[in-house]
């Protein structure tokens, strides 16, 4: 019986630590044991890679907590795993880390729960990047008639990340008679927000929330029983919606599957898979540790994540802020972080990095992928420990956002007078609340687009606001905000001329573009005034 133990055959592919190091590829237990000395996980996919870090955090919860900020302390001063531990724990359940064991194969299930077992489908159904069935093509030009097949260390990756970030909708199969539907996956709404530190250990400890947490906590309390996956005899034994704790969660088996594997002269590679509709995840009764959420009186928790047309950092001081009435917009690890600063056992000056994962699904059609996406973000700890600070990143943000609404406004105004009514004498206030202006945007709506401003100047600040977000957190005489409205004034005033390429060269459009630069200053002036 062929076999690939994740403990011992090197399958995480990882970067050391040092200048110009090559990429190296390490056992699951080499790269716990070497995590101090290695930089991070080197995968082709943030998801991929996003998908690894959970599993990992599944491992190092189970084996070391924290039970409490003094346990992470205790973690963070040696600055390493420890060896024997973690020995301990892979040797008690070395054989449920086989990739191929034929009762308790990794990540997989040994008999389905449905009435049939499913169809053999492509290796390419295991991943959002490559075309399978009927979902969008996003990076590969791959079709299901071609022959296909995995070295067992990538079927590992793949099969861990389709476990995280299933995309659900559409008829599964029927058990006992009943039809299943697909359901999504932990990570696939919304993204997920890790620490990154100096080192692979210093990023997985940072990326971990207290361990266990059994009374009043509104995101996961982890029971008695709680275990990760390879832990458990069966996963799928009482068809659950919710998880037992925080490390079931983490493991949580979206899928039955089944690997197809063949051998052959060059080794073990699979060629197929079988799977179908696992765990059912109730997220009415689930808010993701990782996860930054809004929640409104009367509404349901929303998720913070990936949009085409705004960037996360306009959404960051959401991230810092613990308030009484939205205590879920700070993930739990970063909520440790603050208490770990506020006590001084990290020191106020520490610089880290939030890494932001996630994808996007298209609006009309939500199993279908249109990018996935990571983002690294600056982390200066006094924003962890002052509100004085996440107040100062507040006002930075509303003002972008103020001065991106007028540029927005003003090349409205601007196509309604090249294209529209060149004679509109009222004031602009008064003429985009008429039924005539309302009515042109919405049946000429490509029209308005032609004016690209706002997006070039989103562009510009995307290139400029890590700086200042760096710079702000120690802002107390307000020096670096009012350059930072120097820099959204200039930024606007540019994607304006910019946008005049768009329009037809006429001595109307002259006469326009000069009436709405008019605007835009005096606007401009009045969002940036008291700052500036």
């Amino acid at each position: 019986m062929p076999t690939f133990n994740l403990l011992r055959d090197p399958w995480v592919p990882c970067l050391p630590r040092g200048t110009n190091p090559t990429p190296i590829l390490l056992s699951l237990r080499d790269t716990l044991v070497q995590a101090h000395d290695l930089r991070e996980i080197y995968t082709d996919s943030p998801l991929t890679t996003a998908a690894l870090m959970r599993l990992m955090l599944a491992v190092l919860h189970r084996v070391f907590g924290p039970k409490d900020r003094w346990e992470w302390a205790k973690l963070w001063q040696v600055g390493r795993w420890d060896v024997a531990q973690l020995d301990d724990y892979f040797g008690r359940w070395a054989e449920r880390f086989d990739l191929f064991d034929g009762q308790y194969p990794f990540y997989q299930v040994r008999e389905f729960r449905a009435d049939k077992s499913p169809d053999l489908t492509p290796v390419s159904g295991l991943v959002h990047e490559e075309a399978s069935g009927n979902n969008v093509t996003l990076f590969d030009h791959h079709v299901d008639a071609e022959e296909r097949f995995l070295m067992p260390d990538e079927a590992a990756l793949r099969l861990i990340t389709a476990q995280a970030y299933a995309i659900g909708l559409g008829q599964s199969h029927k058990f006992r008679g009943e039809q299943k539907q697909f359901r999504d996956g932990p990570c696939a709404r919304g993204a997920l927000f890790f620490v990154e530190g100096d080192s692979l250990f210093q990023t997985l400890l940072l990326s971990m929330r207290k361990y266990p947490i059994q009374q009043g906590d509104r995101r996961i309390n982890d029971r008695s029983h709680d275990a990760p996956a390879w832990e458990q005899e069966d996963p799928f034994a009482d068809g659950r919606t919710e998880p037992y704790g925080y490390l079931d969660y983490l493991t949580w088996q979206t899928w039955q599957i089944r690997l197809v594997v063949e051998e052959t002269a060059e080794g073990v590679r699979v060629t197929h898979v079988r799977r179908c509709m696992g765990l059912e995840l109730d997220k009415k009764c689930v808010m993701d540790p990782l996860k930054s959420y809004q929640i409104s009186r009367g509404k349901d928790p929303s998720l913070r994540g990936f949009s085409e047309e705004k960037a996360l950092w306009r959404e960051s001081a959401a991230l810092f802020e613990m308030s009484e009435s939205n205590p879920e917009g700070m993930p739990q690890n970063l909520a440790l972080l603050s208490e770990l600063v506020r006590h001084k056992i990290i020191p106020q000056q520490a610089r880290y990095k939030i890494i932001a994962t996630g994808l996007a699904t298209d609006p009309g059609h939500a199993r279908n992928v249109i990018f996935w996406r990571q983002e690294r973000l600056p982390l200066p700890t006094e924003y962890l420990a002052s509100e004085e600070a996440v107040e100062r990143l507040k006002n930075a943000i509303q003002l972008a956002e103020n001065a991106g609404s007028v540029l927005e406004s003003v090349c409205d105004w601007l196509v309604w007078l090249v294209y529209f009514d060149p004679a509109e004498p009222r004031p602009f206030e008064e003429c985009r609340k008429s039924k005539d202006y309302e009515k042109a945007k919405k049946d000429k709506k490509r029209l308005f687009e032609l004016v690209k401003a706002p997006s070039y100047y989103w562009w510009r600040l995307d290139q400029e606001f890590f700086a200042i977000m760096e710079r702000l957190a120690t802002d107390e005489e307000g020096g670096v905000l009012k350059e930072w409205c120097g820099t959204l004034r200039s930024a606007a005033q540019d994607a304006f001329h910019e946008s005049l390429r768009a329009l037809q060269r006429s001595g109307r459009a002259i006469r326009a573009a000069a009436r709405a630069e008019e605007l835009l200053h005096k606007h401009l002036n009045y969002v940036l005034a008291l700052a500036e």
